[in-house]
């Protein structure tokens, strides 16, 4: 654990995972996309997991 609330680190992994989707939105046409917008995708379900959003 980091010790940092789970609040905060969903809004930083948030806020990651969007720099990261639009990156990843410029390469989606391309071959080298494919495996890494699938690690993230693997990545935000299993931070989705580990930590839900509760209320909203």
């Amino acid at each position: 654990m980091s010790g940092i609330p789970p609040e905060i680190e969903h809004d930083k992994f948030e806020r990651l995972w969007d720099e990261t989707n639009t990156l990843a939105a410029s390469w989606m046409m391309t071959a080298q996309a494919r495996p890494y917008i699938a690690l993230l995708a693997r990545m935000h379900a299993a931070f989705a997991e580990r930590y839900p959003r509760h209320g909203g």
